[in-house]
């Protein structure tokens, strides 16, 4: 099947028409076990069934379909980037974009705590303007912070994980393997 057919779409397609990055449609949409089949064999030219994949979205991403029959993306920019998000309103925009349930408000005060969310922009009794009685974010600051977000399961900030075979700060040193002890009792 061509691009150009009426009736099926390539993953980019799919992620524009949806609101989400074609990094979510290939790496987990397209992975789910009841996502439809692609038409085409060939790699470069799979498409996917419109009405399946509309049927798929509506039954297995709620909140991304919502979004699809209002006409937006709930997790997109907002029109003034200055715009203040309560913590409820934050949670939304989060979980519209990993496909799940809004944070408790326990939950989002742990990921301030662990940094996996930005310090809020604004709090009670800041001297800011106008007064705010909670914590609130510019939306600038939560559009970032979900646009850096992969997906699904990805709860934590990459920046704080430590390079790949590095050891935690405070951690115990990896313990050695078989080969190693072997290797320095031979250079004893």
């Amino acid at each position: 099947m061509l691009a150009s057919d009426a009736n099926a779409s390539f993953t980019k397609t799919i992620a524009a028409r949806f609101g989400v990055s074609v990094t979510t449609v290939i790496n987990n949409w397209i992975k789910h076990e009841r996502f439809p089949s692609a038409v085409g064999d060939a790699r470069r030219n799979r498409t996917y069934p419109d009405r399946e994949v509309e049927a798929w979205v509506r039954e297995y991403r709620p909140a991304v379909w919502a979004a699809y029959q209002q006409g937006d993306a709930p997790y997109r920019s907002g029109d003034d980037p200055n715009e203040l998000v309560d913590m409820r309103e934050f949670a939304r925009l989060r979980a519209a974009r990993v496909g799940g349930e809004p944070a408790a408000d326990e939950a989002m005060y742990a990921y301030i705590t662990r940094k996996v969310i930005p310090d809020a922009d604004r709090k009670p009794g800041d001297g800011g303007t106008p007064d705010v009685s909670t914590l609130k974010w510019k939306r600038s600051t939560v559009d970032q912070h979900i646009g850096a977000m992969r997906g699904r399961g990805n709860h934590t900030n990459s920046s704080r994980r430590p390079a790949a075979g590095a050891a935690a700060e405070g951690a115990p040193a990896p313990a050695k393997t078989s080969a190693a002890k072997k290797s320095a009792k031979a250079k004893k």
